[in-house]
């Protein structure tokens, strides 16, 4: 099981809908760093662990515009910068 599904599970067994509503954001922000680093790898190749750390730490806003540059961007410092 994956951390998206992980925490997608949580949400549900909590019981009431603030839970729900955390688990199913809290999914989907996974998710989107899970695909990010997907990317990423396939793109740039290895990643620097440093990265990785700064990917997983990212607000929802920042995740959204570095998994659209990341189509454009042909280095890390042009994708993050």
């Amino acid at each position: 099981m994956t951390i998206a599904e992980q925490l997608r599970a949580e949400g549900r067994v909590e019981g009431h809908a603030e839970g729900r509503v955390e688990g199913r954001v809290e999914g989907r922000a996974e998710g989107r760093v899970e695909t990010l680093v997907q990317q990423l790898m396939l793109k740039f190749g290895p990643l620097p662990e440093t990265l990785l750390t700064t990917v997983r730490n990212a607000s929802a806003d920042q995740l959204r515009t570095w998994t659209v540059r990341v189509l454009t961007a042909d280095t890390l410092d042009q994708l993050f910068g």
